[in-house]
């Protein structure tokens, strides 16, 4: 499974890496995006969805949002947008911040203003879009399941170094 996930990211990001336009660049940086989401997804059972939130706004009005295409896996639409303010928003973006993993085992033993508005999932794992602690965060990776259990211990790993990678990509601007 790791080599199926690793050998596509790393040839897009080889591409970017020598892409000669600013042009050509953002759209590899696009095209990384997907293949990194379409990674996330294969984590974990089939009913699993992966979501890339980009982080928008200044401090004290910062957002999360999935952009249209910016998912992969189940066919529930994921929640678009996780704003500054809100505890839902403030819990991603406070670990986005501190360059560390979010995971959620059972969302139903957690408190209610952390629950989501509908049960179309049950676990998640969200880790930061950062190529470095010290580097500004571009958003963050999430993967979700319907199924407590679905994810583990071991998921989270793997979830921040795709994060990492994307981030990375996501850096370079030559």
């Amino acid at each position: 499974m790791l080599q199926e996930m690793l050998v596509p990211i790393m040839e897009v990001f080889g591409e970017i890496a020598i892409a000669t336009t600013a042009q050509r660049r953002r759209s590899l940086q696009g095209d990384m995006k997907q293949v990194v989401i379409r990674a996330a997804r294969s984590i974990g059972p089939p009913h699993t969805r992966a979501c890339l939130l980009d982080v928008t706004g200044n401090s004290g009005n910062r957002e999360l949002t999935c952009q249209a295409g910016m998912w992969a896996g189940r066919q529930e639409t994921p929640r678009t947008t996780f704003k500054e303010g809100t505890p839902r928003g403030d819990r991603l973006l406070r670990s986005m911040d501190k360059r560390e993993p979010l995971f959620v085992p059972d969302l139903l033993s957690e408190p209610p203003e952390y629950q989501p508005d509908t049960q179309t999932y049950k676990t998640f794992i969200a880790a930061p879009i950062a190529p470095a602690i010290n580097h500004d965060a571009f958003g963050m990776l999430t993967i979700d399941s319907p199924v407590k259990g679905d994810l583990t211990d071991h998921d989270i790993k793997i979830i921040e170094i795709l994060g990492q990678l994307l981030g990375s990509a996501l850096a370079i601007k030559r």
